[in-house]
Order: C-alpha cells, then structure tokens, then sequence
C-alpha cells in the first residue's frame, strides 16, 4: 500500500507537467485564432505599428485600384467581357506593389501593416460596390459618368461581378493579403532595415547551400528532401487537375459554338418578317463573318407507338452552315450506336442536299443520341405536333405534320444529341404556323470572345428597341458559371496540398535555426545584418520551392501527356460530354508555379525572422 501511495505520489509531478504542456498547447491555439483581431491592437499599444507605413499602403491600393477601375470601365466596349478577367490580376498587383512600399517605408515585413490597409481599402470599396459613395454622399446620381460609376442602379457590385461578387471580393482580399505581406518580406529582404539596397547573395548562398546538404558534400538534406517531394507532389496534382478542368471547359465551349451562333438577334413579339432588311444592316458591321434566319420552339415527336419531347430548329440550309458547325456534325448511323462523319470534301451542300423534300415529304434530321432512342432507319415518317400555333392567338389549335427522319448529327454534346432536330425553314414556319415570321437570325463573328461587343453595336445598328441580341455566354451562362467555380475551388483545395508541403519547409527552416544558433550568433558578432540572415534562410526555402517547384511542373505534364493519349469515358447524360479532354494552357502553369513559389517564400519568412531576432550573446550561451 505504501509502495502504491510512493508511486503515485511519484507520477504526480508528470501528470503536472502533461497538463501545463496542453494548457501551453491550447493557449497558444487560442493566441493564434485570435491573432487577426488582438494582433493588430497589440502591436499599436506596444508602439510597435508603423503609421507612416500603413497610410503609405492605403494610399497606394486605393490610388492603383480605382485608376485601374477607371482604366477598364470608362469604355465598356473597349475590353467587354475581358475587364473582369483583367481587372482582378491587376489588383492583385497593385495590392503587392502596397505591400512592398509599406516594408520599404517601415523598414519591417510590414505583416500587420499591410492587413489593417486592406480591411479598409476593401471596406471602403465594398461599400461603393453595395451602395455607391457618390449616391451616400448625395453628389451624384446613378447617371455620372465618373471612374465611379461602374453601374447605373446600386447594388455594382452585382451588375458587374455577378451575384457572388461578395465571395470573390473575399477571396481577392484573402490572396491580397497573402501578396502584400510576400511584398513586404521583399522589401525588407532587398533592403533591410538601414533602407540601403543589398541584392547581393553571394555569401548567404555559399552559407546555405551547406546547410541544405550533408557536411556540405552536395547530397541535399533528408528533411529537405522530403519537402522537395511535398512541393513535387502537390504541384504536380494542380497542374493535372487544372489541365484537365480546362480541357474539360475547352470541350464544352467547343461543342457549345458547333451547334449554336456566337450571337442572335429577336424581336419583343410575334412579327419579326423584316429580318432581311436587319441582316443586310448588320452584315456591314465589320467582323461580321455570315448570318441565318431560324425558328425554334418545343414540339412532340411520335413514332406511333411512343411520344417524345424536342427541341426544334427551323433553319435556312443555304446559310445556316455558314454560321454554326452544323454541317461538320452531320454523319451516318452505325449499328454500335455511333456514327461517321461525312469526309470534309462531302461536308459542303450536305445539310441542303439531306433537308430537301422528297415525294413532298419534308425532311427532319435528329440527334444522334435522339436517333438510336427512336429505334427507326433513315427515311422512316415521324410525326411532329405542336401545342400550339405560334402566330396568333386566332389559330391557337395544335399543328400537326409529317417527316422524314433524313439524317442524324452528332456534336458531343449530350443535351443536344438527344433533344434537338433540324427541319428546313420553311418546314419549321408552316409547322409552328408562324407564316413568314422567324424567331431571330443567327450571326458568326471573327472574335467569339469579344462577341458582347459586337452584338451592342449590332444593337445599335438597328436601333435597339423592340430588338433584343443573345449571345452565347449568355444563353449558356449557368454552364460556364459552374465550370468556372469548379475549377477555382478545385485549384483552392489542391493548393493546400502545397501549403501542407510549406510546413515542411518551414519545420525544415525552425530545425536549422535550433541547430545552428551558434553559427547565427558568431555571424551577427561579426556585423552580419539582420537581412542576411534571413536571406540565408529564405534561401534555402526558395531552393526548396524552386525544385519542388519544376520537378511537379514536369510530373504534372507528364500525366497531362498521358492522360490525353488514354480515352477515358465519362457519362454524357451527367456531364454533358463522353469523353475526357486534357488542355495545358501555359498561363495556368506559369499561375501554379507563381503560388507555389509565393507559397515557399511566406513559409520561409517566419523561421528566418526567428533566426535574425535572435540575440548573440543568448544565442552563445544557450548552444
């Protein structure tokens, strides 16, 4: 019993210490949570905030964005749907440039600094972008033309980033605040805390270079080795991933602009017969390449047995293969539920020569998908019956003809193989009982990506009201929406993979600290600058990152090159095309390996900032 009682009495002062040491841990948790809100607070009642530093980097955001807004919105038809695309990178780089002049003019990394000035420059613009200050203020109305004005009815924010804007305001504060503390660690880095510009690195490298090997014989460290591979691994997952969410993007729109024009033009209402005389207007627009008349509406399809629900398309076929790839999708039916496309010599006239009547039946060619669902040949009678007539409310009772399947085509896109049919125009007319009367004329232009600007001056062109013009971005906007907030988030959740890898880099740097104090302290004795020492170890990060950084770019390509010799199926029904499609687009490998080395660089800092505060005469005594 005695011996029990001396051994738990013995025990106690260890359980002791395991509690103080999970007290340390969550404290320090708690300290690090709370960082964002006491940090500031505490730095300014320390005196450790550097005003001039701050203001200097409000200034400079607020200055560089709204010249940067004035620049791309004071002509909408200058950039059109480009602005946006351009404008975010572009602030980006203004915030970095912020952060670089607050470490310049407060001599520091300028880490607190910097995010006090983006929490108001980002509060101040939030504002505008919700209410407007020219509208809170009350010298302005929603018609200024000012740098300001980025819309004419509050909220801005919503009418020109869409209705996540809110999100992707967050998301660009929370990379600007990663950019401005990598600017300001630049700053202090080039020219440390006597303002005297040093890009010397000839002694902090040969210093280096010995600590990220062996006894310096060249064989790199384990540690550092294993945060090589970190970086490789994840770079390597980010460039496939993102090749092939572009590639996937890519497919879309390519199919997407096969079956439909790059912009149409309507009429508010049922009498659209003065299409000719527009078309004539428009085609003088330069970059205006062809255009075709067309009717569209639902109508149900029965084989007499069955009904089905279709979209169809009444189109000229002298024009329509003009304006869209209607005539490269056409093809011959195969047993094994595919089919062949005509060769490229038989491709021209093919869509006119299969939509001609025949024994004054008129023509109809299905989807390919649509084709093999029905189950009859080609030249087997189909009957098309609309709800109603089109025209007029008079004639209002169901329509109701017969066809003759004549054809499939097949552009790869599932919603489209397997609802939509091609009749001749005229056809489309007597069936929906529209007369002379079109739905609208379809245009092909020499630039699909500027096609916002084209179809406004189109607009323009034949007066606006009671005209209306779509174009392809708009008509397929949910799509592209979601493929492009897929593959941010895809990119966001495989960038903690290279954070995940920093760790190890900075793990790498804190063990080389501790390990080489003494070599720290005898440095700064011998008037080593506070900047050389963390160039030492910011170094060995970028060595780190550089490598890790080029070993995945060339892992990422090498999967990128397999997988696109592979043909990998993929359900169409659920993701709209059946095959997967693997693109490398340079400027997305040039942006992965920019945040890679951003990355490398930021987990570098905080070790070497550790390293160059230390003090000489304690660094001696304790190693």
């Amino acid at each position: 019993m005695i011996q029990n009682h001396q051994e738990f009495n013995a025990a106690r002062p260890q359980r002791l210490s395991l509690m103080r040491w999970l007290f340390q841990q969550l404290k320090a948790f708690t300290w690090i949570i709370l960082q964002p809100i006491l940090g500031p607070v505490l730095a300014i009642v320390k005196k450790q905030f550097h005003w001039r530093a701050c203001l200097a980097s409000i200034v400079t955001m607020m200055v560089g964005i709204a010249t940067v807004a004035a620049f791309l919105y004071a002509d909408p038809l200058a950039f059109g749907e480009r602005r946006t695309q351009v404008l975010w990178p572009l602030v980006l780089i203004v915030i970095t440039v912020a952060g670089f002049i607050a470490g310049r003019v407060g001599k520091r990394v300028g880490g607190f600094e910097s995010y006090i000035a983006l929490l108001l420059t980002f509060a101040f613009f939030y504002i505008h972008l919700t209410k407007g200050w020219h509208i809170i203020l009350g010298f302005g109305g929603s018609d200024l033309n000012s740098m300001w004005d980025l819309a004419s009815q509050p909220p801005l924010g919503e009418k020109y980033f869409g209705p996540m804007w809110t999100r992707i305001l967050i998301l660009i504060a929370t990379a600007g605040l990663i950019l401005a503390v990598f600017g300001g660690s630049l700053a202090f880095l080039f020219f440390g805390e006597d303002n005297h510009i040093d890009p010397r690195f000839t002694i902090e490298w040969f210093i280096s270079r010995r600590h990220l090997t062996k006894t310096g014989r060249g064989t790199i460290s384990l540690t550092a080795l294993v945060a090589l591979i970190g970086i490789a691994l994840g770079v390597g997952a980010l460039v496939t991933v993102t090749a092939v969410m572009s590639g996937y993007q890519e497919d879309i729109r390519e199919k997407i602009l096969s079956t439909n024009a790059h912009f149409v033009l309507q009429k508010y209402g049922l009498d659209f017969t003065e299409y000719e005389r527009l078309t004539q207007q428009i085609n003088k627009i330069d970059g205006v390449i062809a255009a075709s008349p067309f009717v569209f509406n639902e109508a149900l399809l029965g084989d007499g047995n069955r009904g089905l629900g279709v979209l169809i398309k009444g189109v000229n076929p002298q024009t329509a293969g003009n304006v869209t790839g209607i005539e490269q999708n056409l093809c011959r039916p195969l047993d094994s539920k595919k089919c062949s496309y005509f060769p490229k010599n038989e491709r021209s006239g093919q869509l006119a020569t299969l939509l001609t009547p025949k024994n004054g039946v008129p023509a109809i060619i299905l989807g390919a998908a649509l084709y093999h669902k029905i189950g009859k040949p080609i030249g087997a009678s189909l009957l098309l019956t609309t709800p109603v007539s089109i025209a007029t409310s008079k004639r209002s009772a169901p329509r109701r003809m017969q066809f003759r399947i004549a054809g499939i085509f097949r552009s790869g896109m599932h919603e489209f193989d397997s609802r939509l049919a091609y009749v001749e125009l005229n056809a489309g007319q007597h069936l929906l009982g529209m007369g002379r009367t079109v739905s609208g004329v379809e245009f092909k232009i020499a630039d699909p990506e500027r096609v916002d600007i084209y179809a406004k001056t189109a607009l323009n062109t034949v007066g606006r009201y009671p005209y209306r013009t779509l174009d392809w971005r708009q008509l397929n906007a949910g799509i592209f929406t979601a493929l492009n907030l897929q593959k941010i988030v895809m990119f966001l959740v495989l960038t903690f993979i290279v954070i995940v890898a920093a760790f190890n880099i900075a793990s790498t740097l804190f063990m080389a600290v501790v390990e080489r104090a003494h070599e720290i302290a005898v440095l700064k004795s011998m008037g080593a600058r506070d900047a050389s020492i963390i160039k030492i170890f910011v170094i060995q990060g970028w060595v780190v990152g550089g490598l890790g950084t080029i070993l995945g770019v060339v892992l990422g390509l090498l999967v990128c090159a397999l997988l696109a010799e592979i043909d990998i199926g993929i359900a169409a029904d659920v993701y709209m095309v059946d095959s997967l499609r693997v693109r490398v687009w340079p400027l997305e490998i040039m942006l992965v390996v920019i945040a890679t080395l951003v990355i490398a660089h930021l987990a570098s800092i905080y070790p070497a900032l550790k390293a160059a505060r230390q003090h000489p005469v304690d660094a001696m005594r304790y190693s």
